[in-house]
């Protein structure tokens, strides 16, 4: 509870409170509604922050390794749960497996390539915040993916199945629908990509130069960043769309799509 404690940290709050207590009063002319409801998110999230600190500071120095290996496997398992909640298709029992096998190894994998070449040794509180952007962004990719892919097959199936019938394998017969799925998951990152350093500052770069940190290393930081997610969202919306064709529908009637 040191926050409390630390003048500087009380004075930049204070000084936060009474912006958002201004804005607010300036929203309430316009509309009630609108004002309770910015006021309810904005100190949510205060809270939430606050809470969040406190969590960290627990795992970063005071925590058994085994807690901090809870904490990884609650947050891929938290990202799983997500997913399957946010797609329009549900999820087999099949689908747990697979998305549980595939974040449960690229992700990590990723994030430890990233911490390694950020940092000389490995540092947890570099490797969660890198692990929770991986599985954050990877998650938007396959649920976008995945509602694209399963809504072209539901819309042709009569076509596919006359690829079947003509001799294609159920993969060669939904290949357009999976090329189109694949590039579906990766256009919002490649919008990202596109406009970065031009149109905006990545959060992460930013918090870097705020921090006091070289220009050039919080650059190459965010790049290895960038570039590990995008790697992710490929990977995991490639595997993850294969295997769920495969084992779902690839072995199945067409016309039992969820």
């Amino acid at each position: 509870m040191e926050f409390f404690y630390n003048k500087e940290v009380i004075v930049k709050l204070s000084v936060i409170l009474v912006f958002i207590l201004s804005l607010l009063t300036i929203i309430f002319v316009l509309s009630r509604s609108l004002m309770k409801e910015s006021a309810i998110a904005l100190f949510r999230c205060l809270i939430q922050l606050f809470l969040l600190s406190q969590v960290l500071i627990y795992l970063f120095y005071y925590s058994h390794d085994s807690i901090k290996f809870m904490a990884c496997l609650f947050i891929i398992l938290m990202a799983i749960l997500n997913t399957s909640l946010k797609s329009d298709f549900k999820f087999t029992t099949r689908d747990y497996l697979i998305y549980s096998i595939i974040y449960l190894t690229i992700a990590p994998f990723l994030a430890n390539f990233a911490n390694s070449l950020m940092k000389d040794q490995f540092e947890f509180k570099f490797f969660i915040p890198i692990l929770g952007m991986i599985l954050g962004n990877s998650l938007n990719g396959i649920v976008l993916s995945r509602n694209a892919f399963f809504t072209n097959i539901r819309s042709n199936q009569e076509l596919i199945s006359l690829k079947r019938i003509m001799g294609a394998t159920p993969y060669e017969s939904v290949r357009l629908y999976f090329q189109q799925a694949i590039r579906t998951g990766l256009t919002p990152m490649l919008n990202v990509l596109s406009i970065v350093g031009i149109v905006s500052l990545p959060g992460m770069l930013t918090g870097q130069l705020i921090a006091n940190e070289d220009v050039m290393t919080a650059v190459l930081n965010q790049f290895i960043i960038m570039a590990v997610i995008f790697a992710s969202i490929y990977f995991v919306t490639c595997i993850g769309l294969y295997f769920s064709f495969s084992f779902n529908l690839g072995r199945g009637d067409l016309h039992d799509i969820y």
